[in-house]
C-alpha cells in the first residue's frame, strides 16, 4: 500500500520476536512482532488522547498526492480515523489504523485549500 519492498523476514530468538525488513525511497524500516505481545489500550486511543502516553504515537508518511492515497485506502476498505483533515499549517492529512490499531498518519505538505 505504501510502496515498500520486503527485503527479508527473520526471527530474533534472543528476544523472541519475528522481524521484517522493509525498504522505501531513501529509508529502511524494521518491524518487530514479539511472541506474547501485549496491547496497551492507551497507545491506540483516539486522537488527541493518543499523545498522552509516552511511547508509540504514530507512524507518519509524507506524500505528494493525498487525495489519491485516500482513495486507495477507501478502495481497500482500510479503517480511517479521518480523511484529508486540515492540520492548520497549510498541510492536510488522512489517518488510518493498521490491523493492530496503531495510528498511521499520511500527510501532504501545503495542500490545504484554506492555508
Amino acid at each position: 500500500m505504501f510502496g515498500l519492498t520486503l527485503l527479508a523476514k527473520s526471527r530474533f530468538d534472543a528476544i523472541g520476536a519475528d522481524v521484517a525488513f522493509l525498504e522505501g525511497p531513501g529509508f529502511r524500516l524494521e518491524l518487530l512482532q514479539p511472541a506474547g505481545g501485549v496491547r496497551i489500550p492507551e497507545l491506540t486511543a483516539e486522537p488527541p488522547a493518543h499523545i498522552r502516553p509516552i511511547g508509540n504515537k504514530a507512524l507518519v508518511f509524507r506524500v505528494e498526492d493525498l487525495a489519491s492515497v485516500t482513495r486507495t485506502f477507501r478502495d481497500l476498505g482500510v479503517t480511517t480515523v479521518w480523511e484529508q483533515r486540515d492540520l492548520g499549517d497549510g498541510s492536510i492529512s488522512t489517518a488510518i489504523r493498521d490491523n493492530d490499531g496503531n495510528l498511521i498518519n499520511v500527510f501532504q505538505q501545503g495542500a490545504s485549500p484554506i492555508g
